[in-house]
């Protein structure tokens, strides 16, 4: 089976990815996951779904998910802002956007469709692969670390000013990466508030802001996010809390993450 999408063909039996006929080199995991959000393509597919599908479930196999997405959205000239392949539907998965026209490697008439979506079981997924996905642990350790601390911080909130049945509005903005970090590192930033957003959304009890808000924000401001004052950020929100992340190197080849609480009052 094939699929053939703006100047690129997949091509599953060769196990193949090309552009303009020149073949684009990715790892078998990117090229699974590429294939079944283009066989998906009808409907957003979870995280959950592509977990259990191409990786292992666990939180920490999670971050690995968010790089293969990354590497997936590099290999067809895409990025995380402007999404014309791969969307990131935030709280609910990834769907493949671009028109496609599929055919069987036997030549058979091309099925051409787009991306509209409709309500159905999935096609025939892409094989499960075991993997146990710890070479990121240490990223979903250390997110869930600062998820637990601002949450700590925020039941034991300053701000004496709200009745305590208010819920607190937060905003995850986005991560700093370090000039320092090494080629292998370069998808982190983009997952850390991703997962972080996550795990704050899980525990309940909270209004997050949606990630597309935060990036239209930082777009109106004319700056990133370690550039803003706290104020601007909080009123063009309309939020109680924001939490800017900063990824950095450590010696001996570690990794840094760290956390700012940022809050009106």
């Amino acid at each position: 089976m094939r699929f053939a999408f703006d100047d690129f063909l997949l091509d599953i039996d060769a196990f193949r990815l090309t552009r303009d006929g020149t073949e684009v080199d990715v790892e078998p995991r990117v090229f699974e996951t590429l294939v079944f959000l283009v066989r998906e393509r009808h409907r957003v597919i979870s995280k959950e779904e592509l977990l259990e599908t191409v990786w292992e479930v666990d939180f920490a196999s999670e971050a690995t998910l968010f790089k293969a997405i990354q590497q997936a959205r590099k290999a067809l000239g895409d990025d995380g802002r402007s999404q014309r392949f791969i969307k990131t539907v935030h709280g609910k998965g990834y769907r493949f956007l671009a028109e496609v026209v599929e055919a069987s490697a036997t030549g058979a008439p091309p099925v051409v469709s787009g991306p509209e979506p409709t309500v159905g079981a999935p096609s025939s997924p892409v094989a499960p692969r075991a993997g146990n996905g710890r070479r990121f642990g240490a990223i979903g350790a250390a997110v869930g670390l600062i998820a637990v601390i601002a949450l700590g911080w925020m039941v034991g909130r300053p701000d004496t000013t709200k009745e305590s049945s208010d819920r607190l509005t937060v905003a995850v903005l986005d991560c700093a990466g370090d000039p320092g970090l090494g080629q292998d590192q370069h998808w982190m930033p983009e997952a850390v508030p991703e997962l972080l957003f996550l795990r704050l959304r899980s525990a309940g009890g909270l209004r997050m802001v949606a990630a597309e808000e935060v990036a239209a924000a930082l777009r109106d401001l004319g700056g990133d996010a370690d550039a803003l004052n706290g104020p601007k950020i909080l009123d063009r929100l309309a939020c109680d809390v924001v939490i800017p992340t900063w990824l950095h190197p450590q010696a001996g080849g570690g990794l840094g993450l760290e956390a700012t609480i940022i809050w009106r009052g």
